[in-house]
């Protein structure tokens, strides 16, 4: 910690007193001196020239206080002021261009502008066409559809047709065919016939069969090895029909009868068919449309 001092004026500055004031009043008389005219007085010193004004003015403190500084303060070492920064470098000079380097300049600025366009009027173009073939497949594509629309009901119609007549070409096979089948096979229609229903005719006494004469003595060879086969102790009589067709034939016994007849054949196959016609694909979708 920094010792204090007191600081002190060798000058009182509260009031004199009355003493000193009167001595003070009275300024004394200088004493007269018999200097030659030709000397020239002399200076007077500085502490001639402050003795005289604090003389002159008593209230004016001439005497410069003197602060003692610590003695911490006193050892610290002075620091040497930094040196100023040098000045900045001059601004290089602004950079010159020859003629040709110009043209040249230009000539390069002109050239890749040129390409530059070129390749946007090439993207450009580019682009444009692709709108347009996009365009070209897009109204195609809507051309097409709206001609399968209009297509729909022809083709339909067409696929109905088509379907009524595979069916009436079917049943007209069947109906030519099927004579054909009697004619070659009938005997063997007729016996298929009597071997699987005559296990529920045993217990008849009397079995009429009527065919058609064409089939009347070769049935009988059938008839009595399934007689044999199923010992059956009855009666069967063959009666010749010209009314019945070839490959036909009816089964009679008291309380009922057997029946095999072509033409119910192709009734029934027309029902079928019929019935096939129906469960086609445009006639469900014109069925739910009427729903």
């Amino acid at each position: 910690m920094a010792k204090e001092y007191k600081f002190m004026f060798d000058r009182r500055f509260d009031e004199p007193e009355e003493e000193e004031k009167e001595e003070a009043s009275v300024p004394a008389e200088p004493a007269e001196r018999n200097v030659p005219d030709d000397i020239p007085a002399p200076v007077p010193s500085i502490s001639e020239i402050l003795d005289t004004l604090s003389e002159q003015v008593p209230d004016l403190n001439l005497e410069t206080p003197v602060s003692e500084k610590p003695q911490e303060e006193e050892n610290q070492p002075t620091e040497t002021p930094a040196p100023p920064p040098p000045p900045p470098p001059p601004p290089p000079p602004p950079p010159g261009f020859t003629e040709e380097e110009m043209q040249a300049a230009r000539d390069a600025a002109f050239e890749e502008g040129h390409q530059k366009g070129l390749e946007e009027g090439r993207k450009s173009a580019w682009d444009e066409a692709m709108l347009s073939v996009e365009k070209q497949q897009a109204d195609t594509l809507e051309k097409i559809a709206s001609l399968l629309k209009e297509m729909e009901p022809f083709c339909q119609k067409v696929s109905a047709q088509a379907f009524e007549t595979a069916v009436e070409f079917a049943f007209a096979v069947c109906k030519k065919i099927l004579p054909a089948l009697n004619k070659r096979d009938g005997l063997n229609e007729i016996r298929a016939l009597l071997e699987q229903n005559f296990r529920f005719l045993k217990e008849e006494p009397k079995i009429s069969i009527r065919l058609n004469p064409a089939l009347a003595d070769p049935i009988k060879q059938h008839i009595a090895q399934i007689v044999i086969k199923e010992s059956y102790p009855g009666k069967i009589a063959v009666i010749r029909d010209e009314n019945i067709a070839l490959g036909d034939c009816r089964i009679e016994w008291k309380n009922g009868g057997l029946e095999r007849n072509t033409q119910d054949i192709l009734n029934q196959t027309e029902e079928l068919l019929r019935l096939y016609g129906q469960s086609s694909p445009d006639s469900t979708n014109k069925g739910e449309q009427h729903g």
